[in-house]
């Protein structure tokens, strides 16, 4: 009978010594969640079974995640704001920004304790940390984790930099200034991530009103963080600077920081043109590209939401000149969609009339199957987009959000005309194939289909998923040491969408991952971040030269200009 070795929890120091032991032993894979680590044994033992970490749990029971919030010299900060968000949708948790699930604060030492409902540990939800303080900017974990994981680890870790706040200017179009908005942070960036919504319960921490000399002041907040701006005015309702308006401009090194200009306004009058059936009292929600002379063009925007009344007519007294989109909150499951006209605009000190008629979509069903069986693919999701994020293609916002059925099937209801189908499932066995081959056809976010007007129903040619080929591989320097930290990509072909998507180095150099079997990567790239403790770390792109097949092996070359 083989023997085993068993490690207990507090074992870890003993499991530490029997890798130092037997370093040239070989090993054997233990797997912790989505992490695995190998484990030398003795001779004779072929068999090693880890109790894995629980929780921490205070004296009463009740679990926690622990830890400390730091300075960037690695001093504790006393009183410092800790909170606790859980995502709602672990597919979809990048960006959530709603209330807190929990908070406390730093002691002394900067130590914190948050205690965990244990429903939540039940259902294995998803969450992450955010930590604020006086004299610092806000940060929040770079990622979303299982609150297992946080709260088994020893200490969760949370570093702010020192912030004495942001001062902003507000500007007209005869370059005067903006007195009475209010001006308020909606995104920050995070050193060695992306930016992310502020939560709701902080909201507040992060919004002024202007003086008469059009200013207004942020304390605690970094200007180099700032990710997106959002200043409601009676000059122009409600308008907001985005984030690729943030990656073009920075911030001055004196205050003001930022000078933002209020564009001119007009006004919406509109009607719902609907049947006596249909919904009453919709949310419809304006948008307009905003027209801002010297600023980067897409990334200033016009935004209001209002409430129909019983007879479909709705009106907005304020909104930012500029290109003019809709959007409805319609059921996905009932046929009512909106004929959202396109290439309408708001003109400065005028009303634009807004008619949007409300018509029963048309019910569209597709199939996503296996290539090789014909089978259908249970639990695919995608995304329907019709409408004018199918024709102008500034947003995704007209869209619905389908999976499919048992059989591989999925349905939904949209306008007649373009759609665009977005596959966003990637499950290691079948992959999708839409962006080769013209299958697209010239879809932007998607594969694009055309919806005829004259039907009730239509089905949409099938979607093949081909099977998949693992792949993995260690990318090294030119002197054949492994790089970390690198993201990898592969390409068919020339001038071709990847088909191994972006993966990251592991401390040895390794990545894996899985591409579609008729799509193998002939051409292979690598990313690199430089100056990652910045708020604008550069990224650096180089070719990648293949100086073995069996196994993978991967070589930076000569870099690739941007």
């Amino acid at each position: 009978m083989p023997s085993r070795l068993e490690v207990s929890r507090g074992g870890v120091v003993a499991l530490a010594a029997l890798v130092l032991l037997f370093v040239s032993i070989p090993a054997v894979r233990i797997s912790q969640g989505r992490q695995s680590k190998k484990v030398p044994v003795r001779e004779g033992v072929t068999e090693v079974v880890v109790q894995l970490p629980q929780p921490k749990a205070a004296a009463n029971g009740q679990k926690a995640i622990s830890g400390r919030v730091l300075d960037p010299n690695g001093q504790g900060i006393a009183g410092a704001d800790v909170g606790l968000l859980v995502a709602e949708d672990v597919n979809n948790s990048a960006n959530e920004n709603g209330s807190f699930a929990g908070t406390t604060k730093t002691d002394a030492l900067g130590n914190y304790r948050l205690p965990l409902d244990e429903g939540l540990l039940r259902d294995r939800r998803w969450g992450t940390l955010w930590a604020h303080a006086t004299g610092f900017g806000p940060v929040r974990l770079r990622s979303t984790g299982s609150l297992v994981h946080f709260a088994s680890k020893p200490a969760v870790v949370l570093k702010l930099e020192p912030a004495e706040g942001m001062r902003v200017k507000l500007v007209d179009e005869r370059d005067q200034p903006v007195a009475g908005a209010r001006v308020r942070v909606v995104r920050v960036k995070v050193k060695e991530s992306i930016g992310w919504l502020i939560p709701v319960d902080w909201s507040e921490r992060f919004e002024a009103t202007t003086g008469d000399n059009g200013l207004a002041e942020i304390p605690s907040f970094l200007p180099a963080s700032l990710n997106r701006l959002r200043i409601d005015s009676e000059l122009a309702g409600r308008v907001e600077y985005d984030q690729n308006y943030f990656l073009n401009v920075r911030p001055e090194e004196t205050a003001p920081h930022f000078e933002f200009l209020v564009p001119d306004a007009g006004s919406v009058e509109g009607v719902l043109q609907a049947g006596a059936d249909a919904p009453q009292g919709l949310t419809v929600t304006l948008q307009t590209r905003a027209n801002v002379p010297k600023w980067p063009s897409g990334c200033v925007w016009g935004i209001a939401e209002v409430i129909s009344d019983g007879e479909g007519k709705f009106q907005v007294p304020k909104l930012a000149a500029g290109l003019l989109t809709a959007r409805l909150d319609l059921p996905p499951d009932r046929p009512w969609r909106a004929q959202v006209p396109t290439r309408l605009k708001v003109e400065a000190g005028d009303t634009r009339q807004l008619e949007i008629p409300l018509e029963r979509g048309v019910r569209v069903r597709g199939l996503i199957r296996k290539q090789d069986t014909g089978e259908g693919y249970p639990g695919f999701r995608l995304a329907v987009i019709y409408g004018p994020s199918a024709v102008i293609h500034d947003d995704m916002d007209h869209r619905v959000e389908v999976e499919t059925d048992d059989d591989g099937y999925f349905a939904a209801y949209v306008p007649p005309g373009p759609i665009e189908l977005r596959l966003n499932s990637a499950p290691r066995d079948y992959h999708h194939m839409e962006w080769w081959g013209g299958r697209s056809q010239g879809g932007i976010w998607g594969s694009r289909r055309e919806v005829p007007d004259d039907v009730t129903e239509f089905e949409l040619p099938p979607i093949d998923l081909a099977p998949t080929e693992h792949i993995e591989g260690t990318l090294v320097d030119q002197e054949g040491k492994p790089l970390s930290d690198w993201v990898v990509f592969g390409y068919p072909g020339k001038d071709m969408m990847n088909s191994f998507a972006g993966v990251h180095t592991d401390a040895e150099g390794r990545f894996s991952g899985y591409v579609p079997q008729p799509y193998p990567p002939r051409i292979w790239k690598a990313y690199h971040r430089v100056n990652r403790q910045s708020f604008e770390p550069k990224t650096e792109r180089y070719a990648l030269e293949i100086i073995s097949e069996d196994p993978l092996v991967l070589e930076v070359g000569e870099p690739i200009e941007n």
